[in-house]
């Protein structure tokens, strides 16, 4: 069983599926079983310098060639003939500012030649697009995949009607479902417990410039503002803030502004940037509550039963508020007003999760990884 994902991520959200993800299969698969694991994107050489750079680069129709043969080279050489490849999860479908469609396109093409099989777990889907030559790339590999045989199962974590109606063309030849994210899990995983006495409200920073890259007029100078004045507001209250980050560069080097425009107003607030996926998941645990950013924050709390209210810039936020029975927790920006947003903190805080949904919840992606190793078991008996 070869197991692909974003192992080395900088954003350590990616690096939390990857491995709940395998500790779920391990409950249904003999420790004994040999496993690899492989990076989407190999940190070495070209290929991780393309990956880091896609904004300077996107539009160079050239590297975007070199990276597709370099790619199918690597997963070529990676690979064994009749693998089993399990792509853990994460927003993969995607093909805006990102080069998954180009990973996912050569990874297919690959395990085709070697007559593999690929199973796309919890993946993302974030939009589609007919005139998109990205997206209808994508598109052509994942399509061609099912016809050949090769990719057997696709699980999503959110927007099930995209992915079936515009990806899929209504294909049922193979197993569709919505479940949850894998990092519902991670608390488990990990085996951290959130600080019960905890009085402290974390603060999650994502870059700046993160709305307009996603098509929303929402800048950076506001999104600073919005953050200096929603700690303030919390401070006005008497309430102790942490300002945090999913560990991204881009992010820290916002998040430390932030903090020196607050500790200029004598605003008292630490920073914690976590550098391993078992720090960002302690330092959330720290928390009664959080405002935060990026997905797997509010994912990151959700498992650990931490009230958490989401800025809204990707849909998947609002996907997720919507799965777990709380969609008002997460805020779109055109309701970006600090009143509103400490308001659904306190209620959010007040409420909690609707436990039984949340037991459901989980369930989904343990049912799901668990028809996953059936179909690896039923593999190698042929």
């Amino acid at each position: 069983m070869v197991f692909i994902g974003l192992y080395e991520d900088a954003n350590l959200g990616d690096p939390i599926i990857a491995s709940s993800t395998q500790w779920i299969v391990s409950h249904f698969l003999s420790q004994d079983k040999k496993t690899k694991q492989l990076n989407l994107f190999p940190r070495f050489n070209f290929i991780y310098k393309v990956y880091r750079r896609v904004k300077i680069i996107c539009r160079l129709s050239t590297t975007e060639a070199e990276l597709t043969r370099t790619l199918f080279k690597y997963y070529t050489h990676q690979l064994k003939s009749n693998d089993f490849i399990i792509v853990v999860g994460g927003g993969l479908i995607k093909y805006k500012y990102q080069y998954f469609h180009i990973a996912l396109s050569s990874l297919l093409k690959a395990a085709k030649n070697k007559n593999a099989k690929v199973v796309f777990n919890s993946v993302g889907i974030e939009g589609y697009d007919e005139t998109s030559p990205k997206c209808q790339m994508l598109k052509r590999a994942i399509l061609d995949a099912i016809q050949s045989n090769t990719l057997i199962y696709f699980s999503t974590r959110d927007d099930i009607d995209t992915l079936q109606q515009k990806y899929l063309n209504k294909n049922q030849q193979i197993p569709c479902l919505q479940v949850a994210d894998p990092a519902v899990w991670c608390a488990e995983a990990f085996n951290i417990h959130k600080k019960n006495d905890s009085q402290t409200i974390g603060i999650g920073i994502i870059r700046g410039d993160i709305f307009i890259d996603n098509d929303i007029p929402y800048d950076s100078k506001k999104l600073f503002q919005l953050y200096i004045s929603i700690a303030q507001k919390l401070h006005q209250k008497r309430i102790v803030i942490s300002l945090f980050t999913n560990g991204l560069p881009s992010d820290n080097i916002f998040a430390q502004k932030i903090q020196k425009q607050l500790q200029a107003k004598n605003i008292p607030c630490e920073l914690n940037i976590p550098t391993t996926p078992y720090e960002l998941i302690h330092i959330i645990s720290q928390f009664k509550g959080l405002v935060t950013t990026r997905l797997h924050s509010c994912i990151i709390a959700y498992s650990l039963n931490i009230p958490a209210v989401g800025l809204v810039w990707n849909n998947k936020l609002t996907l997720f508020g919507r799965n777990i029975k709380r969609e008002d927790n997460f805020i779109t920006y055109d309701k970006f007003n600090t009143n509103y947003i400490i308001q659904q903190l306190d209620k959010a805080i007040k409420e909690g999760y609707p436990q039984e949904r949340m037991k459901e919840f989980k369930q989904t992606i343990k049912d799901s990884i668990k028809e996953i190793v059936a179909l690896y078991k039923k593999s190698t008996l042929k």
